[in-house]
């Protein structure tokens, strides 16, 4: 399943704009800088918040990894790394396109600079591997 992420999903789910909710409470919402949430690798890990709707209409929140696996200017296709709690309208490793004001945090892989241990070995075959999530971010 492929979902976009500024829209409810017929299934009753979302992605929530983690950069709002920080400029609307700084002090209990805090998000990894602009610089690196717009700069994820395939193989990093971002925290994405998802909104349900159960069936009663009421909307619920939960948090969740997802492994980036195509990266294109701040847009990334990843899949998912947790399986919801709060609803079966997603599950493990279902395909997800967000971009940087999704990510509330962040796990760098050994792919991104960033990472103490950083492999530019890792980095090169990453790069050089197909990617068929990569054309969902063609434009």
């Amino acid at each position: 399943m492929v979902v976009e992420s500024d829209d409810w999903h017929p299934d009753g789910w979302m992605l929530e704009d983690a950069a709002q909710r920080n400029r609307e409470h700084p002090e209990t919402f805090e998000i990894p800088p602009d610089s690196l949430r717009n700069s994820l690798v395939i193989g990093d890990l971002a925290k994405l918040c998802f909104r349900f709707r159960d069936s009663d209409g009421r909307v619920l929140g939960e948090r969740m990894w997802v492994m980036v696996t195509a990266a294109k200017e701040g847009q990334y296709v990843g899949v998912l790394r947790n399986d919801p709690l709060l609803s079966d309208a997603l599950g493990y490793e279902d395909v997800v396109t967000f971009s940087g004001e999704h990510v509330a945090d962040v796990q760098v892989g050994y792919a991104n600079r960033e990472h103490p241990q950083y492999s530019e070995e890792w980095a090169r075959r990453l790069e050089e591997s197909p990617n068929p999530h990569l054309s969902l971010l063609e434009v």
